[in-house]
């Protein structure tokens, strides 16, 4: 009886450092994600304003196609509608 409890001990405790690990690494991560000094915040407020025009034209680099691409191979035909 008392090898099965000591197997289950050394379990749960190998359960436990996994999760320990787990959460580090997940902590690690999101604090890689978070944003840097190079971002600017911009309220709502500033926005609404009068005199607000961007110093420079927003870049669409995120809008960009990846790899390669090519023109369309079929014409547009049809409408778009603004429903708003």
């Amino acid at each position: 009886m008392q090898n099965v409890t000591s197997t289950m001990a050394c379990k749960e405790q190998n359960v436990c450092k996994l999760i320990q690990i787990a959460t580090i690494l997940f902590v690690v991560a999101l604090s890689a994600c978070a944003p840097g000094d190079d971002r600017i915040e911009l309220t709502r407020q500033q926005l609404l304003t009068p005199t607000a025009t961007p110093a420079i034209p927003a870049p669409n680099n995120a809008f960009l196609p990846v790899g390669e691409y090519a023109d369309a191979t079929h014409e547009f035909s049809g409408a778009i509608v603004n429903t708003r």
